[in-house]
């Protein structure tokens, strides 16, 4: 005969949530998108999870996000030297979407910039994802110059006076 499992083995999206320290709506979007599968249902909508299968979960999105390229945690290296994991999100064949950030030095605060470009290779595209954040350090980007309303008054002014 199978065991029924305690009441309190299940866990609702409020409790999974607090377990997995998402909030309830993230709990629900990873179950939309097919990466949670709920282990029962309760009444009105209301899903169902076991702890084992929270566990299974938490695993499976850990080793998603580390991936195979962090050395340092296979025990292959030191863990502060840099990954080679593109910072680079690939739109399609060819394309990148490229995350920077850096010190401004005209500011002193951390500046993000994003661009989408074209490269051969995810190397390539982390390439041109060092050249951005140099760029910024340096300050590369000179702000637009601004056209003051003053000015723009007199000029219109000027040119739509009877002569």
């Amino acid at each position: 005969m199978l065991a029924t499992p305690h009441p309190t083995d299940w866990l609702d999206v409020t409790q999974a949530a607090a377990l997995l320290r998402m909030s309830p709506q993230g709990v629900r979007s990873a179950v939309y998108r097919g990466e949670l599968a709920p282990d029962g249902r309760g009444g009105r909508r209301c899903v169902l999870f076991r702890r084992a299968t929270l566990d299974r979960f938490l695993e499976a999105r850990a080793l998603r996000y580390v991936g195979a390229k962090h050395a340092a945690l296979r025990g292959e290296g030191d863990a502060y030297e840099e990954d080679e994991v593109p910072r680079g999100l690939p739109l399609s064949a060819g394309r990148y979407r490229l995350d920077a950030t850096g010190w401004c030095p005209k500011t002193g605060k951390r500046k993000r910039k994003r661009r989408d470009v074209e490269a051969a290779t995810a190397a390539d595209a982390a390439r041109m994802r060092a050249d951005l954040r140099v760029a910024i350090e340096r300050g590369g980007d000179a702000p637009a110059s601004r056209e003051r309303l003053r000015d723009v008054a007199h000029s219109w002014l000027a040119g739509s006076s009877p002569s």
